[in-house]
């Protein structure tokens, strides 16, 4: 369904005039938006090298907010902040001959704490491969988005 050059309300297809704003579609049909100059674009390489070089300090997220993505921003921000104290905290416990002695306790050996230790680091890592790439995908989205409708798509 087409979108209003002058509002960005949908219209029906085949409309002369917008039902919002009684823009004429006609003549407007090859001019671009005039709300478009109001969106900028968001920078696909920018959203991952914010993504990419801040995560390296534990401040993740950024790229997602960057590109409007709020929400799961401050989620990464959070996983980047908090999810390497198991990482860390298991590794000591690995690595320390006696605070080993819990784990012990618990039934589990020094072999499959490390295993743990380092399965844990390795989804952290795909997680943080995971979350650079798709800072990168949400400002390909918004943009497309932007282009097709005039609008931020969220």
């Amino acid at each position: 369904m087409p979108f209003c050059p002058g509002c960005g309300k949908e219209v029906l297809e085949g409309s002369s005039f917008c039902p919002s704003c009684g823009q004429d579609l006609r003549t407007a049909a090859n001019q671009p938006p005039a709300y478009m100059q109001y969106l900028p674009s968001k920078s696909p390489a920018l959203a991952a090298l914010l993504a990419l070089l801040l995560s390296l300090v534990g401040i993740w997220g950024i790229g997602h907010i960057y590109a409007g993505r709020w929400a799961r921003g401050i989620a990464f921000l959070l996983v980047g902040l908090f999810g390497w104290i198991p990482v860390v905290l298991l590794g000591v416990m690995a690595a320390g001959l006696g605070i080993v002695a819990a784990p012990f306790t618990l039934g589990l050996s020094f072999l499959g704490l490390a295993a743990f230790v380092a399965l844990l680091a390795l989804v952290l890592v795909g997680v943080w491969a995971w979350h650079v790439y798709d800072a990168y995908h949400l400002a390909n989205v918004y943009n497309a988005e932007v282009r097709r409708t005039g609008r931020a798509p969220w």
